[in-house]
């Protein structure tokens, strides 16, 4: 994950600094999710040398403008470069037997990263990873129909069993993995 390295390695790289002060800091989502990771000196360091800026570079009357965003969040690059690199392997790898079968028996994309995935692939790949996909889907819209009706006071006594996470699995798949947007 981007902070465990950024942490322990980059808050006082000076390229790194910079991509930070251009930014105006970290995107919301990750500022919380760097104060999560506990660390109070490399926080502070980013925190000070960030209300520095805006402090020379704004007068307070006027804070909105105190924060020039130059460039994207860096661990928003960040992520979006190590999914291209990720996407890239998928599509190098689509032929190989072990990767194949491995794919196939895995639970698969989720939608945006298919989306993307199945633009760089050729024809006939195209084919066999819709054909997976179409596989998982139909077997996960079953699953969570088996769940819904569990809910039904007639089935209350069968509890649930493998399928008790489906509802999660559905997100999973229409949104991606949770570890994407979690704070640690």
């Amino acid at each position: 994950m981007f902070f465990d390295g950024f942490l322990y390695e980059s808050v006082n790289d000076p390229g790194m600094r910079d991509a930070i002060r251009n930014a105006g800091g970290f995107c919301e989502r990750h500022s919380w999710m760097m104060v999560s990771f506990g660390d109070p000196f490399g926080n502070a360091i980013i925190s000070h040398d960030l209300l520095s800026m805006a402090q020379k570079n704004a007068p307070f009357d006027n804070m909105r403008s105190a924060r020039r965003i130059k460039g994207e969040c860096p661990a928003c690059q960040s992520w979006r470069d190590s999914e291209k690199r990720y996407e890239s392997v998928f599509v190098e790898s689509f032929d190989d037997a072990e990767f194949y079968l491995g794919f196939k028996n895995s639970f698969g994309l989720c939608l945006e990263h298919f989306s993307g995935i199945l633009k760089s692939l050729k024809k006939e790949q195209r084919a066999k990873l819709i054909e997976i996909e179409s596989e998982k889907l139909d077997a996960l819209i079953k699953e969570l129909a088996e769940f819904q009706d569990k809910f039904d006071y007639k089935r209350s006594h069968e509890g649930f069993g493998e399928d008790r996470d489906v509802w999660i699995r559905a997100v999973e798949f229409l949104k991606g993995r949770a570890d994407r947007c979690e704070l640690k």
